[in-house]
This record gives structure tokens, sequence and C-alpha cells, in this order.
């Protein structure tokens, strides 16, 4: 007997009442499902509601005080007096605050933007070897992903977390060997490295670097050594 005809479990399904309304697609799975499309369709249920809250979260993040830092107090030049904050037009209040952002979009873009290069041109090379008629992308105009608020923050928060393991691993450094009193570039760089391998070795399915084990030499021996060895000799 096939196992999608399996008979159906008993499920109790608790309804929060904070949660998130329903998606229309990739709904929750019902009790008279069989065992095994009740477990797909919940999956996919769960999936692609929290990847829609989750897009939703990132959504809001602007107004987060993390990503915010006041405004420069701006001053009179005549008077010296201190300025009155510029006023939003849409919300009518002042301006007091702007956004506190290490990336900004024209280097997101230019990351992402080299990243959609080299993916396009791996797919475009593995194309033609495998005698596909396929053409590349265009020099001059090459595909460019949307990026959003949400996925430029992401982005963002794990460079800053990227620089900041490089930045005390070089201070792990400097305190171990002790002949510096501030981090070098040198260190910066020795650090970036041991990063970049660990960051290699846990995402990547082949380690960073691979040994490779040469044929043994063979030992040459004089002829008469060895007859002197074995007992033939003068």
């Amino acid at each position: 007997m096939p196992l999608i005809t399996t008979d159906t479990a008993p499920a109790s399904i608790v309804a929060d009442p904070k949660s998130a309304p329903e998606n229309k697609t990739f709904k929750k799975a019902k009790k008279k499902d069989k065992v095994l499309r009740r477990s797909m369709i919940n999956f996919q249920n769960a999936s692609s509601r929290s990847r829609k809250q989750l897009s939703v979260l990132w959504g809001q993040a602007s107004k987060c005080p993390l990503w915010k830092q006041k405004r420069i107090q701006k001053f009179d030049k005549k008077t010296g007096k201190a300025l009155p904050p510029s006023i939003n037009p849409k919300t009518k209040k002042p301006v007091l605050f702007r956004g506190n952002r290490v990336l900004s979009q024209s280097t997101l873009r230019t990351l992402a933007s080299g990243a959609a290069a080299t993916m396009g041109a791996i797919v475009h090379a593995e194309s033609r070897e495998l005698r596909c008629d396929t053409m590349a992308e265009d020099a001059r105009y090459p595909m460019q992903p949307p990026f959003g608020v949400g996925p430029s923050m992401a982005t963002e928060a794990a460079f800053v977390a990227y620089i900041q393991e490089i930045f005390a691993t070089a201070v792990e450094i400097k305190e171990a060997v002790g002949l510096h009193k501030k981090v070098t570039t040198q260190l910066m760089r020795i650090a970036a490295d041991l990063v970049n391998a660990k960051v290699a070795a846990a995402t990547a399915f082949v380690p960073p670097s691979v040994p490779i084990r040469g044929k043994p030499k063979k030992v040459v021996t004089d002829k008469k050594d060895e007859a002197a060895a074995a007992g033939d000799g003068p």
C-alpha cells in the first residue's frame, strides 16, 4: 500500500490569537488530509508565513533606534543661533533623527551587481559546456537585482558582523604577540585570512585548501652496497 494512503493521525491545533493573519496561499492542513500530505502542507505553511513576516519585520527596521542617530544641529552663520529642525511635509512633524547606515545604496547595488555577474558568468559557462545555445548578459547593461529596505539592512548587518569578527581576531593576535600597541594593517590582513578560512570551512562543501600527496620518491642505492649487505662481496 503506498504511503500516501496512510490513515490520518489525530492532531490538535491550538490557535494563537496574537498571530499574524493566515496567508491566502499555503494554508494550514486540515484534519481530513492524510498524514504525509498534512506534513507537507504544514511545512509549506510555516515556511511561507515566516518568510512573509520576516520581510514585514525588516520593512519596519528603519524605525528602530539602532538604525537611527540624531541629526547634527545647524546654526545660523550670522547670528550663531540654533536653527529649527526641518519639517516632514507628510507628517508635519520635526525631523530629529536620520538614518544610521554603514553602506550606501550605491555600495549595496555594486555588491549585488558583482555577485549577480559572477553567478551569471558561471551559469553561462556551464551552459556552454553542455553545448547549449545561450548568450551571456550584456556587459554594459547587466542584470541588476532589486534591493529593498529589508534585504539591504540584513546585508549591512552581516557586513558589520564580518568586520567586527576580523577586528576581534586582530586584537587577539596583537595581545598574544605583544609587540604593538595598536592594531596594524598587517594584523588586519592576517585576521581577514583567518576569518575567511573559517567562513569557507563553515559554508562550503569542500575545505579551503586541499594538500597534495605526491608519489613517494624511490631510494636509489648502489648495487655494490646491496651485494655487500647480502654477503656476496669480497
